[in-house]
């Protein structure tokens, strides 16, 4: 599905800003992070553009419109996964994205020809490097034929784009030099020495800081120290404690194995006592038995 949407007055589409020229690496950025925000409120919403060209995008004081594009025109910014006609989703709009940043940082198109040509230049031919190491690997990432090989979502891209925009800015503001022999203003070398008083004092109350830390953090290994201490003290306690007990219960053990085997001897001698009155009581009473009346 693509965008709809009423343009701004007094706006200009990127297709009819180009031609006047190139801009600062900083101003194309930021034309850039404004197609790359459109482009990722879009695919939040589920939908992507699939035909994306700088004649869809129109620059307004507010920022960036996305305008419909014309489906199934091959143009210098369709991904190859449209030629062999397969949906260029979202994937297929950052390809497109990658040949806008390329030719608004360059001034050329990243593919050149028209039908036939234009296609197997897309499919298989690279752009010529920009010359700025992380805008050319930005770059190659969003063109990459295989769509797998692209970010998969537009929020890694945008954060890649604002950090190549401070970059650029930085290297586009000039720094201003002094002359050696020129005279330091006294109100700069005042707020100087507030800084350095400041950063003493501050450097100061860290310092004192920092040993009432070290301080603390030494008392409390003392006491983890002593409780270390003390607890192998009660485990040795613990264990002697032990040791005498179970020495002490094998000594009982031992002795009540002693008298079992004691009382076993006795039952025995018992039992043959027993058995010696019985044999004596029964030849008693064959005797009586055998005396003739």
């Amino acid at each position: 599905m693509t965008p709809s949407f009423t343009p701004a007055i007094e706006s200009v589409t990127l297709a009819e800003r180009l031609p006047a020229g190139t801009v600062p690496l900083s101003e194309a950025l930021r034309e850039a992070l404004m197609l790359a925000e459109a482009l990722r409120k879009l695919h939040g919403d589920g939908r992507a553009h699939g035909a994306l060209s700088p004649a869809c995008i129109v620059l307004t004081g507010a920022g960036i419109d996305l305008l419909p594009g014309e489906s199934g025109a091959i143009t210098p910014y369709t991904p190859p996964e449209a030629l062999d006609g397969r949906p260029a989703g979202a994937r297929g709009d950052i390809f497109a994205f990658g040949a806008i940043l390329y030719e608004l940082t360059t001034g050329h198109r990243a593919f050149e020809g028209e039908g036939a040509a234009l296609a197997e230049a897309i499919s298989s031919s690279e752009p010529p490097p920009v010359g700025n190491p992380a805008l050319d690997r930005l770059l190659a990432t969003c063109l990459a034929k295989n769509p797998a090989a692209r970010w998969p979502r537009m929020q890694k891209l945008v954060m890649e784009l604002k950090l190549l925009t401070v970059s650029a800015r930085r290297e586009e503001t000039p720094i201003p030099v002094r002359r050696a022999d020129a005279p330091v203003p006294a109100a700069v070398l005042a707020e100087l020495r507030e800084l350095e008083a400041r950063l003493t004092d501050r450097f100061a109350r860290g310092l004192e800081a920092a040993i009432e830390r070290i301080a603390g953090v030494e008392q409390g290994l003392q006491t983890i120290r002593e409780r270390l201490l003390e607890f192998e003290k009660n485990v040795a306690a613990d264990n002697n404690q032990f040791e005498a007990a179970f020495t002490s219960h094998e000594a009982a053990i031992q002795s009540a194995r002693t008298a079992i085997g004691q009382t076993d001897d006795l039952v025995e001698r018992v039992v043959e006592a027993l058995e010696s009155l019985q044999a004596a009581i029964l030849d008693q009473s064959e005797d009586r038995v055998a005396v003739p009346n």
